[in-house]
C-alpha cells in the first residue's frame, strides 16, 4: 500500500496527515476545508486550450473587448449553472425557461461563422455596417428567410457581437472571432 500524505495548510504553518491512518470520511472532512474560499469552493480543473480560448473570446465579446476583474469566475459559474440545469431537468416542462430556449454554444458557433463571413467581406472590428451587408452575411450562413435574418441579428446583439449604431439601419461591430488558419472545415 502506498503511503500518501495530505498537507493541511493553516495561517503560516502546515500540518501533515497520514492518509493511511485516516478513513475516507475523515480524509474528506479534513480536505474539504482546503477547497473552501470566502464565497464558495475553489475549483481547479484542467481544460483544453481551445475551450479556454473560446471562453476568453466569449468574455471579451460580452464585455466589449476587455476582461474585467472577476468576469472569468462569474462567466464560468453562469455557464456551469446553465449546463447543470439543462442536465438535471430531464423533462422539458421542468426546465428553466432560459435554459430551454438557449443553445448558447451552438448559437455562438453560428455567430462566429456569420462574423467570419463579414470578415471575408472586408469588415473589421470597430467598423459600422449597413443592415443589408449584415443580412447578406446571415443569408450566406443561415439562409434568406426574413425571420431568420431578424433572429440572428437579435442573437448577434444579445451575445455581444454587434450593437446598434446611432445611425439608422447601421450596426457597430463589437467583436470578430479569431480566425485560425490551417484548420480544415
Amino acid at each position: 500500500m502506498r503511503r500518501t500524505r495530505l498537507l493541511k495548510k493553516g495561517a503560516g504553518k502546515g500540518q501533515e496527515h497520514d492518509t493511511r491512518k485516516c478513513s475516507g470520511v475523515h480524509l474528506d472532512k479534513k480536505s474539504e476545508h482546503l477547497d473552501r474560499c470566502d464565497d464558495g469552493v475553489d475549483l481547479h480543473v484542467v481544460i483544453p486550450a481551445e475551450l479556454h480560448e473560446r471562453l476568453i473570446n466569449f468574455i471579451m465579446r460580452r464585455h466589449g473587448g476587455r476582461i474585467p476583474k472577476g468576469a472569468k469566475k462569474a462567466t464560468v459559474v453562469e455557464l456551469l449553472t446553465l449546463a447543470l440545469d439543462q442536465l438535471e431537468h430531464t423533462h422539458k416542462s421542468t426546465r428553466p425557461v432560459m435554459v430551454a430556449t438557449t443553445k448558447l454554444w451552438k448559437d455562438m458557433a453560428i455567430c462566429d461563422r456569420i462574423m467570419a463571413e463579414l470578415a471575408n467581406m472586408g469588415v473589421r472590428e470597430g467598423s459600422e455596417v449597413h443592415f443589408n451587408l449584415l443580412a447578406k452575411a446571415i443569408k450566406n450562413v443561415r439562409g434568406f428567410d426574413p425571420r431568420t435574418i431578424k433572429k440572428w441579428v437579435k442573437r448577434l446583439e444579445e451575445l455581444g457581437y454587434i450593437r446598434k449604431s446611432p445611425i439608422p439601419r447601421f450596426w457597430r461591430i463589437i467583436s470578430m472571432p479569431v480566425i485560425s488558419y490551417g484548420q480544415g472545415n
